[in-house]
């Protein structure tokens, strides 16, 4: 298991939870996914919608991420100020003002939201480091065709190998 998913588990836990840290994040935004189908959620916990989207931005689930943008496209201010700052920039690849942003939001979200900045600005670059240093060992790698994925059903096994 991650460190990101480790930690108390989510009904044990303070909220909103002061840091995802020590939080298990994926079991936190399950719940917050069946209290979003229940009809429980805005009723049951303040900023439950920003926490569920902070969480995902934290694990990078992008796809989530914009599914629940969709889902609470007239939501409050601080939300809106999330997905235009932060979401849409990592949505579509702008690390720099994805970073940017998370920066920004570190020091004028009010707590725990400028903590949530900060911890997902370290994972979001921590995600991209690995990217690239996967990509530069692919590239690397002479071993490898980087065209494998795409032709691997032309060839036999026996010509990886060769």
């Amino acid at each position: 298991m991650t460190s990101e998913a480790a930690g108390s588990p989510p009904s044990a836990m303070a909220w909103p939870p002061p840091s995802f840290a020590n939080t298990n994040v994926e079991a936190l935004v399950n719940d917050l996914e069946d209290e979003e189908v229940s009809g429980m959620m805005m009723r049951a916990r303040p900023f439950a919608t920003l926490v569920q989207m902070t969480a995902l931005l934290y694990l990078g689930d992008y796809v989530a991420v914009g599914m629940l943008w969709k889902r609470s496209y007239d939501s409050d201010a601080l939300l809106q100020e999330w997905i235009n700052v932060v979401a849409t920039p990592m949505m579509t690849g702008d690390s720099t003002r994805a970073i940017e942003g998370l920066q920004r939001l570190s020091s004028t979200s009010p707590p725990p939201f400028s903590q949530y900045a900060a911890e997902i600005a370290q994972m979001y670059l921590q995600r991209n480091e690995n990217k690239r240093f996967a990509a530069n060992n692919q590239s690397n790698t002479a071993t490898i065709p980087s065209v494998a994925p795409v032709v691997a059903f032309l060839e036999s096994p026996a010509q990886w190998n060769a």
